[in-house]
């Protein structure tokens, strides 16, 4: 039933031609209702903005241009609303209600087909009401115009299209489109009709809440877009009010320590982190409040991340001044004070050393392969064995200079190898375990294409021991997002096979029974036949 039931209580309901007002639309009284008051049945659910609008009355074309979408709006939210299928299935019944109707006139005596005349009542009865179904699967069972369409049946007719609300709220030539409130609350027009089932549980849809007395309440605006629009809208409402003092940022006060910001404290990180903690015990409960919500961590996070950026400025700074002048201008006639190893400790020399081992492990193993082969000499095998070899491995490399004052400064050359513990893997290695060349090309050519990207490789060991399962996951999570999608495409594809399958069923029985009243009246004819040879004496 429609929820239309709380309206029909409405006292000017006995007026001729008045139409009680809706959930969707306000009461509609007009000439034409009232020169159709007999109507008034089926015109239950006629108001809309179309006929509502102030001084603009509507058209014809307007009117159907209406209908047309609303019928297409019906009939995309059906899985098989577009198909050709219903429509054919629509021209059929028609053909058949003709053909019954000039087989009834020639029956009854009428000569011609002429099918302009009057059409039975009857057979358009029968040819809709065989559209009329109980379920979604026929998007157009309300084309019945004998009667008001109805359906208690089937549950989702009755569930509310969130997606189809119109979030705009008003619309103004200077003021520009004004947008519902996200947050606001609405509750049926019916008031309050469909309570909840306690029975059942709490309800999973988060565009609805319960009150106090189990009644049905709704944000149908609520959602993500507007959502983010109604927070974007506060935000900036909050940071225009406090731009003279710094903006979002300076709605929370920065921790001060012995009287001092902590922007602009020169204490040392110890004494800094004791004081504090002794300044957090004494602040505010309101304060500690503030902190703890969503956008106070926020606030709070960006205070710190903008400190801490601030550090490391300076930190790099200081080390800038104290490298400043150091080598520009030294004498770099010597290797040594031309080239200078940095990030070279115990760690890079044990990890140079294990990939010095395994190439020359690699490389005994090739040489005992080759002579198992028979292509290297007896004596030349021996000696290899037993001399001193040259073993090498390809190491990508990292070169710094200091730049003084912008000049590009020939001073000493700080080298760095890249493939390193701590900065980014670089020792590729080939099928045989051996270093190749080709390898560290690669490399190269990968580290040059991630540059042009806008990718870099950081010499951070926190970020290089972290970023690496970071993609693995992300990775990972991209072959699963994919097989997932994979499996709802398949699942959506079986569910489409079923309900083409269960449709081709019904109209396979639907043929069927058409076959059926065919043969039977076949027979019928032709009993009348062989009556009327009878008779005739034919």
């Amino acid at each position: 039933m429609a929820h239309v039931y709380a309206h029909n209580f409405d006292p000017s309901v006995h007026r001729a031609g008045y139409i009680p007002g809706t959930e969707f639309a306000l009461p509609y009284l007009s000439r034409f209702s009232m020169a159709h008051d007999d109507e008034a049945g089926m015109l239950r659910h006629v108001n809309c903005s179309l006929l509502s609008t102030p001084g603009v009355p509507p058209t014809l074309i307007a009117l159907k241009q209406h209908a047309q979408s609303l019928a297409y709006l019906i009939a995309m939210l059906n899985p098989h609303g577009g198909d050709d299928e219903a429509v054919e299935v629509l021209v059929k019944r028609a053909k058949a209600a003709k053909s019954a109707k000039r087989a009834k006139r020639q029956k009854t005596g009428h000569i011609g087909d002429d099918d302009t005349g009057v059409t039975d009542g009857s057979l358009l009865r029968d040819l809709v009401s065989g559209t009329t179904d109980t379920t979604t699967d026929n998007p157009f069972d309300w084309l019945d115009l004998s009667r008001p369409y109805t359906n208690d049946a089937d549950p989702a007719h009755h569930r509310p299209l969130i997606d189809l609300v119109n979030e705009v709220k008003a619309r103004h030539d200077v003021l520009d489109t004004t947008y519902h409130c996200p947050l606001t609350t609405y509750e049926p027009r019916n008031g309050g009709r469909y309570t909840r089932d306690r029975s059942k549980g709490k309800d999973k849809d988060d565009a609805r809440r319960w009150d106090e007395d189990g009644f049905d309440q709704r944000r149908p605006y609520a959602s993500y877009h507007g959502l983010l629009l109604h927070a974007n809208m506060c935000l900036e409402r909050l940071d225009h009010e406090y731009a003279a003092t710094g903006g979002l940022l300076s709605l929370l006060p920065t921790r001060r320590v012995n009287g001092v910001s902590g922007d602009n404290n020169k204490d040392t990180s110890t004494n800094r982190n004791k004081n504090e903690d002794e300044d957090e015990d004494e602040e505010a409960p309101e304060i500690k409040a503030a902190r703890n919500t969503l956008v106070g961590q926020w606030i709070v996070f960006s205070q710190n991340l903008i400190g801490r950026t601030y550090e490391l400025e300076a930190a790099y700074a200081n080390a800038v001044h104290a490298l400043r002048g150091r080598d520009t201008g030294a004498d770099t006639g010597a290797a040594a004070d031309k080239w200078r190893m940095i990030h070279a400790g115990d760690d890079v020399w044990a990890d140079v050393h294990s990939k010095l081992d395994a190439s020359s492990t690699a490389d005994a193993a090739w040489t005992a392969q080759r002579s198992t082969q028979g292509v290297v000499g007896g004596n030349q095998a021996a000696d290899a064995a037993s001399a001193d070899r040259v073993v090498y491995v390809d190491i990508n490399t990292r070169f710094y200079r200091t730049d003084v004052g912008g000049t590009h400064a020939r001073g000493a050359i700080y080298v760095c190898p890249v493939g390193a513990p701590g900065i980014v893997d670089a020792g590729v290695e080939d099928g045989s375990g051996r270093g190749s060349s080709a390898a560290a090309d690669d490399a190269d050519k990968r580290a040059d294409r991630h540059a042009a990207q806008g990718r870099h490789y950081s010499a951070s060991a926190l970020e290089q021991r972290y970023d690496r399962r970071l993609q693995d996951a992300g990775r990972i999570a991209r072959a699963n997002q994919h097989l997932a999608e994979q499996a709802l495409q398949h699942a959506q594809a079986l569910l489409v096979l079923r309900r083409d399958q269960e449709r081709m069923l019904a109209l396979n029985a639907e043929l069927q029974r058409t076959a059926d009243a065919a043969r039977q009246r076949l027979k019928t004819a032709e009993a009348e036949l062989a009556d009327l040879k009878s008779t005739r004496g034919w």
